[in-house]
């Protein structure tokens, strides 16, 4: 009798590291260029804000006042964005403090309040309370850039779904929206920089957000469906947890997980199960709990 054994190995994790190495490669190069043209732009810029200051000092009660303060303002916002370039080519250490996610997550909530509301995004959020040692400012930057494109991947309507999780990795922090989703074309290449796909964007907010979460030891990751929506996953690892005190903290909530997010029945409908079962309309993630508008 002939029998056959078939060895199935999961190289996911694998390949998703070998990915990683690879961007990181592109990244190392384009940043070393990309410091030489900051430095270059950022001396004669210093000098044309500081002459349209005094400028406008010179006309403030005149009507060409405004000119000057446009070109002085125009400057600054150069000058931003060249801090953005320059931070991705030589990142900053993170000041790292004691500092709590779920705040964080709700002052940059807090901040695009008038944009959710005004789009009609419905926001379900359930946080553990869990607090890092990290760079505050640094953190809620990362989570404000990904909040807000999953703001503007939505348009009007749609849920902004933001849960957290606890295992043997660490702490993650999913957020999750219903828009359009990403191509597999595009997944691979969104946190390249300067990659973008909308027409107003500089490509560099995932890039620069990539680099923040690995300075502080953890990473990004990205799952999407075309066509009913994303979900990004910031992992911090349990060496920059700090001690739970409130006992607040789930290992294991009762939500879907990002795979299961984007499990789809034959109805259409997000599921809580991979074979279809425990169907949850509209992808909402928490049925036990009630959207929070904000």
């Amino acid at each position: 009798m002939i029998g056959f054994v078939i060895l199935l190995r999961d190289i996911t994790a694998q390949k998703e590291v070998e990915a990683e190495k690879e961007r990181n490669k592109r990244l190392i190069a384009m940043g070393e260029m990309m410091a030489s043209i900051v430095h270059e732009l950022r001396n004669p810029l210093c000098s044309i804000e500081l002459y349209a200051s005094m400028l406008y000092k010179e006309i403030e009660d005149t009507p060409q006042a405004s000119l000057a303060m446009g070109v002085s303002t125009g400057v600054r916002n150069l000058n931003n964005s060249l801090s953005n370039m320059l931070y991705f080519a030589r990142p900053r250490n993170p000041k790292t403090t004691p500092c709590d996610i779920r705040t964080l997550t709700d002052d940059a909530l807090s901040l695009l309040k008038p944009v959710i509301e005004s789009r009609g995004i419905v926001v379900e959020k359930q946080i553990s309370r869990t607090s890092i040692n990290g760079d505050s400012g640094l953190v809620k930057q990362v989570i404000l850039n990904i909040l807000l494109n999953a703001v503007q991947a939505m348009g009007t309507g749609g849920i902004l779904t933001i849960h957290s999780e606890t295992d043997s990795k660490g702490f993650h922090l999913n957020i999750s929206d219903t828009g359009s989703g990403i191509t597999s074309e595009d997944i691979e290449r969104i946190f390249d920089p300067f990659f973008t796909t909308r027409d107003e964007g500089t490509g560099l907010g995932l890039s620069i957000s990539l680099k923040i979460m690995q300075a502080h030891g953890g990473t990004i990751r990205a799952k999407s469906l075309p066509g009913s929506g994303s979900v990004f996953i910031l992992y911090f690892p349990h060496k920059h947890l700090l001690p739970d005190i409130s006992g607040d903290r789930q290992t294991a909530l009762s939500v879907l997980s990002p795979e299961h997010f984007l499990q789809k029945d034959s109805c259409g409908k997000g599921t809580g199960e991979p074979d279809g079962k425990n169907s949850i309309t509209c992808l909402k993630i928490f049925n036990h709990q009630k959207p929070r508008n904000y």
